[in-house]
């Protein structure tokens, strides 16, 4: 399957220059369908038209984004802290879903 997600410029030039491998997001209902070996595509904010697309490795699960980046090497997740993950997302639906982490390879 091909899935788009939308990203930050930040994220997005890590990805797209191969200083990230893991993006984490919550692991809400559009997450608990991704599967490895799909492919997603990450659009850039706020048009959308740069995009990279990737192909999923991995899933790693956790239930907290502190585990999850406790769980892997920093450098996985372009050296982002756990504590970012709050700019985007809320406590209780870290609480609510839990967070998974997609690790790709850009294809």
């Amino acid at each position: 399957m091909l899935y788009e997600m939308k990203l930050h410029p930040g994220p997005f030039g890590r990805i797209r220059d191969g200083a990230q491998v893991i993006e984490s997001r919550l692991n809400d209902e559009k997450r608990q369908v991704i599967k490895k070996g799909d492919h997603l595509v990450f659009a850039l904010r706020p048009d959308y038209i740069e995009k990279v697309e990737v192909e999923v490795v991995e899933l790693i699960h956790a239930p907290t984004f502190s585990e999850l980046f406790a769980g892997r090497p920093s450098v996985e997740f372009g050296d982002q802290k756990p504590e970012n993950m709050y700019e985007y997302y809320s406590k209780e639906d870290e609480a609510k879903y839990g967070v998974v982490g997609i690790k790709f390879k850009v294809v």
